[in-house]
């Protein structure tokens, strides 16, 4: 059976510097949501819409890979603040 590993905490906490301790199964890499939103927004030439671009080709891009998981039963993992929607995606493997 496919694992879901969520890495939560408070923004600043060292999810991505030392959350990859905890994942059962070292081959697998935390979706980064953090990382990827700033590689996005880097690429993207400044507007007023850039951090809005950048939030939404992250959160597309996070979608993709979690419905891949679910869909192929492959194991999964992700880091979050809780910030928004805490349990979604949990509930979501869940009924998978």
């Amino acid at each position: 059976m496919p694992e879901l590993t969520i890495i939560a905490s408070c923004n600043g906490s060292g999810k991505s510097s030392t959350g990859y301790t905890f994942i059962p199964k070292k081959s697998l890499v935390p979706f980064d949501y953090d990382k990827l939103f700033l590689r996005n927004y880097d690429s993207l030439l400044d507007s007023d819409f850039r951090e809005e671009m950048a939030k939404n080709m992250t959160t597309a891009a996070f979608e993709e890979a979690a419905n891949y998981a679910i869909r192929s039963k492959t194991d999964f993992c992700y880091e979050t603040n809780f910030e928004t929607h805490a349990t979604f995606w949990a509930e979501k493997f869940k009924t998978a």
